[in-house]
């Protein structure tokens, strides 16, 4: 009897209506962020590499949910250079964070370059010549800290070279992820290259004097020298007080030696500094470096490195990591 009273209010038959509350056909709500959080932690716990930036998600026609799909990939000249050393952070290497992203544990080595210094803005060789950061590149570098954070990055050592624009871009990527207090270890050996006699010129002034092909020789050939500077040149590193006084892991130049005595006097003891480099040059500094030093002592210890270096160091250093041929070395572009 209750059952025939109720069918004269209810049609038991009709199609289910939304009841106008949420929109979602009675089913729970559930925000894009928490689907990206939680493919995320599942791709992760698997061992698979997981970008939240460009997770993709549609509407299913059928029942309104939704479902990732793979993001195409654009084309490139050289695929390979896109995440050139990205490998999958196994899931016991992930710390559960729930206030970010998920915190990465595993051994990991971050490559940044410095920011914008006045010598990039003015299109001027840098070189060894000490640079320091316009407030561009201030910005960049916090920014970069800031983007580090929110992926979850922590760093347990901090490697970067003698030049200010380099160690400036660490320390204000270290304050925005506040971790200032980590040890920071210099190094000559992350110098950008020496470009010998173009240091301080206009790029566009010596591209037009000696050709296009000339230019990019000197700029990104792999064997090529630029013209080298005298021993008396204000761009030679050996009349810098912070090389004369604290580079020690040199051989002593003969040449330079008796040169510096002749000059002061005095007997002198002069290191051999690079008068100009080719990106080979600048390998051979770097290279050994990173196997013996950085890869020994931090990477294979399991600890997290940051490196903050210039652009052909890490050209260097990305050739030998990710095994780009010499050929195709002078295409790889770092931003």
């Amino acid at each position: 009897e209750l059952g025939e009273w109720a069918s004269e209010f209810i049609d038991i038959n009709a199609v289910p209506e939304d009841d106008g509350s949420d929109g979602n056909m009675g089913r729970p709500i559930r925000l894009t962020e928490d689907q990206v959080w939680q493919l995320g932690m599942e791709e992760l716990e698997k061992g698979s590499q997981f970008d939240p930036d460009r997770a993709v998600f549609h509407q299913n026609p059928d029942d309104g949910s939704t479902e990732t799909e793979e993001p195409v990939e654009k084309k490139i000249g050289v695929p390979l250079y896109t995440n050139p050393c990205v490998t999958s952070m196994p899931s016991a290497t992930v710390l559960h964070n729930p206030a970010g992203a998920p915190i990465r544990r595993d051994s990991v080595i971050v490559i940044i370059r410095h920011g914008k210094t006045q010598h990039n803005k003015l299109g001027l060789f840098t070189g060894w010549e000490d640079a320091p950061l316009a407030d561009e590149g201030i910005e960049e570098a916090k920014q970069a800290g800031r983007l580090l954070k929110m992926h979850g990055f922590e760093f347990d050592v901090v490697y970067t070279s003698w030049l200010s624009r380099a160690l400036e871009t660490a320390l204000y990527v270290m304050d925005e992820m506040d971790a200032l207090w980590l040890p920071i270890i210099k190094t000559w050996r992350l110098n950008e290259r020496m470009y010998g006699e173009l240091t301080g010129l206009s790029k566009q002034m010596v591209k037009q004097r000696h050709g296009e092909k000339q230019f990019k020789a000197w700029r990104r050939g792999y064997n090529v020298r630029p013209p080298a500077v005298s021993s008396f040149s204000q761009h030679y590193p050996g009349n810098d007080p912070r090389y004369q006084k604290y580079l020690k892991d040199r051989r002593i130049s003969f040449r330079e030696s008796v040169i510096r005595s002749i000059e002061k006097g005095s007997p002198v003891i002069h290191r051999k500094l690079p008068k100009t480099e080719s990106l080979k040059d600048c390998m051979d500094r770097t290279i050994p470096y990173f196997k013996e030093r950085i890869a020994r002592e931090a990477v294979d210890q399991g600890k997290r490195v940051l490196i903050s270096s210039s652009e052909n160091a890490i050209r260097g250093l990305l050739m030998h990591l990710c095994e780009i041929p010499e050929e195709e070395i002078t295409g790889l572009e770092i931003p």
